[in-house]
């Protein structure tokens, strides 16, 4: 854990409870600081916080904004749409706000510590590339700790590492202030959570504030596939001189990191190098994934005076559960658990990795719904149509000529989808990937992707005990 004690004595106010609020209270209270934590909803979070000791408001308080300071969850809002009644509270009454982040900074500057660290975003495939990361980190010696965004809430990291990997939310970018990163990756940026940053603009500004939160020698990598990192990088490249990289999936970059014909090719040096070959690891397929090993490689090949070391650590990563994740191979059919793909820009990741494609698709939908993905449509021998979408998603589907049905659930999906695909006798590729939210039916994706590998795993063995 990570103890904050330039907070001992200080009253601090903790607005929202989930996983990142509960661990800035046992962060704080072991530091020695005075908690008060305003959270509406009775979650779980409450209720073990509570248990705990702490002392919950779940309506605005005078006690709430009279702290020296303010720690929000990422999820509270303090510009857009419209801030949060305790946030514009705590303004009125002078209360500085911070993230868990801001915190976590202080406190290695506090205690006088200069760890390496990482900080990754981009609208997709930033907790691959984090996880991909910290994999690397740890392959090559490095005691390495994995947190923000993914998996362990930053105060909750042990506070003896040497290398902390931190996955940072466009939530969490836009309040960050404190925080100077060793190393920043900037994957890409698509429309996405613009109702809470209000517009295109903020978000894409809050996203390009990993860049500018590098330190004075740290070295920084952005992928170049889409036009607002492009500008981006025309933008700051002159800023950076030699410590901002270009990475991209398909094309060449000059003076940047390419795949070429599933070959890694560094042109950082005056000269290309062709590093190795990157295209057959087994648990980071498709070209998305080249931009994870891409932006990995750029940030760790300094380190090594081998670059195979990189390679090799590619090839033992043993992937991420939600994302692309394979679950089973039945037969001729394999089963794919993609349930965090939850906006088409991440769904055409997996749609131009796999063919003859049983699609599990639905749930809440985005602004936008399906388009965008017509291109792949080819692909798709059946979509399987779950959720609140389906009856949406099946006009769509129809004025595509794209064969489909709506089953509702994921379960009956599921059965539908393997009994279709063992009867195309042909090797294919059962995809939940599903381009909406999980609220309509799940606690989130986390949930969905958990009961579509129970349902695939209770297919298969109905399938083996009564036909063979």
């Amino acid at each position: 854990m990570i103890i904050p004690s330039h907070l001992k004595g200080k009253k601090v106010t903790i607005v929202g409870l989930g996983r990142t609020g509960l661990s800035a209270c046992r962060s704080f209270q072991a530091a020695g600081a005075e908690i008060v934590v305003f959270e509406a909803q009775n979650n779980q979070a409450v209720l073990e916080a509570r248990q705990e000791g702490f002392v919950v408001f779940e309506s605005p308080t005078a006690k709430l904004w009279s702290s020296d300071l303010a720690v929000l969850s990422p999820g509270i809002a303090w510009r857009w749409p419209k801030p949060h009644l305790v946030v514009e509270q705590l303004r009125r009454y002078g209360v500085p706000l911070w993230s868990d982040v801001d915190i976590f900074a202080q406190s290695l500057f506090h205690q006088k510590r200069s760890p390496r660290i990482v900080g990754i975003t981009g609208t997709n495939g930033k907790s691959t590339t984090t996880a991909l990361m910290t994999h690397v980190f740890q392959a090559l010696g490095y005691n390495t700790a994995m947190g923000g965004n993914i998996g362990i809430p930053v105060l909750s990291l042990p506070s003896n590492a040497d290398v902390y990997v931190l996955e940072l939310s466009s939530y969490h970018l836009d309040l960050l202030r404190s925080l100077f990163l060793s190393d920043a990756v900037f994957l890409n940026v698509t429309p996405d959570h613009l109702e809470r940053h209000g517009g295109v603009e903020s978000y894409v500004a809050a996203k390009v504030s990993i860049l500018e939160s590098l330190s004075l020698n740290g070295r920084g990598v952005i992928g170049v596939e889409d036009a607002s990192c492009q500008s981006v990088y025309q933008y700051l490249k002159p800023k950076f001189l030699k410590n901002l990289f270009a990475i991209h999936s398909r094309n060449n970059v000059d003076g940047g990191l390419y795949a070429q014909d599933g070959m890694l090719v560094d042109e950082t040096a005056e000269a290309p190098k062709q590093v190795g070959k990157i295209d057959a690891m087994t648990t980071l397929k498709g070209h998305h994934n080249y931009q994870n090993m891409l932006a990995v490689f750029g940030i760790t090949a300094p380190l090594v005076s081998d670059s195979s070391e990189i390679l090799k650590a590619f090839e033992t990563f043993p992937g991420l559960e939600h994302r692309q994740e394979v679950v089973a191979q039945h037969k001729q059919v394999q089963f794919i658990n993609d349930s965090k793909a939850t906006n088409v820009d991440s769904v055409a990741k997996a749609l131009e990795t796999y063919q003859n494609i049983h699609w599990i698709v639905g749930g809440l939908a985005k602004e936008g719904g399906l388009n965008g993905l017509e291109s792949y449509f080819p692909r798709i021998a059946h979509a399987y149509l779950v959720g609140a979408s389906a009856e949406d998603f099946a006009e769509k589907m129809k004025s595509d000529n794209i064969p489909h049905s709506i089953e509702g659930d994921i379960k009956k999906a599921v059965q539908s989808a393997f009994a279709n695909a063992v009867k195309s006798a042909e090797p294919s590729v059962v995809l939940l990937s599903p381009a909406c939210a999980s609220w309509d039916q799940f606690k989130d994706y986390e949930e969905r992707g958990r009961y579509f590998k129970d349902c695939v795993n209770e297919a298969i063995q109905w399938e083996q005990k009564n036909v063979g």
